[in-house]
């Protein structure tokens, strides 16, 4: 496998493929950079988009290379693409994304291009998150927005289904920083902002 492949031998994808199960019969499955280096094996590299994606196609590893024993290539998350591949794929798994979901499922390096926020890193695969304020990790100045409020109080009474809630209910459904920063703490006061009728005689 040292030996000078002839010139276009890595454009042909079953040659490289052929090439790198070669490799993990002589080096085992966990294949390493250092492997193809060692077996002259960098133009194969190069030809394939890096040791992901000829691994991948291989048929070594799943299309989330994330999930393997590999770290993602350098410079994998500066790719938009693959950025917006890997959140749609979270989501499927955690509705209410959390920095720990991302943790714990390899993406830590990925979130790190979204400042730590799940919620812009949702915004960016063109995603909406329903209610961004049951994550922990939440836009900064969110609640300056009065839409932002407007639609959070909205949900809350539609979620309780009624109108007549509390401070308990705002805070219990992770709205206390919003109703204390913005509302001084009145439920009153955010309901009616929210456009409910309030009946404050009784």
């Amino acid at each position: 496998m040292t030996t000078q492949v002839p010139y276009g031998h890595w454009s042909n994808k079953e040659n490289r493929i052929a090439a790198v199960r070669s490799l993990a019969e002589k080096c085992g499955n966990e294949l390493t950079r250092k492997d193809f280096h060692e077996n002259r094996l960098e133009g194969l590299l190069q030809r394939s988009g890096g040791i992901v994606a000829a691994l991948q196609d291989a048929g070594f590893i799943s299309e989330f290379p994330w999930l393997s024993h590999l770290r993602v290539p350098p410079g994998y998350w500066n790719e938009k693409e693959n950025r917006i591949r890997a959140v749609r794929w979270l989501i499927k798994k955690a509705r209410n994304l959390k920095a720990d979901d991302f943790e714990d499922n390899g993406l830590v390096g990925l979130l790190k291009h979204y400042e730590g926020s799940p919620t812009k890193a949702l915004e960016d695969a063109g995603l909406s998150v329903e209610k961004p304020w049951l994550t922990r990790h939440m836009p900064k100045r969110y609640w300056n927005n009065r839409e932002n409020r407007i639609s959070a109080t909205k949900e809350l009474v539609k979620d309780l289904g009624k109108e007549n809630v509390n401070g308990y209910d705002f805070e219990k459904h992770g709205l206390s920083g919003m109703l204390n920063g913005h509302y001084h703490g009145s439920p009153i006061a955010a309901l009616i902002d929210a456009g409910f009728s309030i009946d404050i005689s009784s």
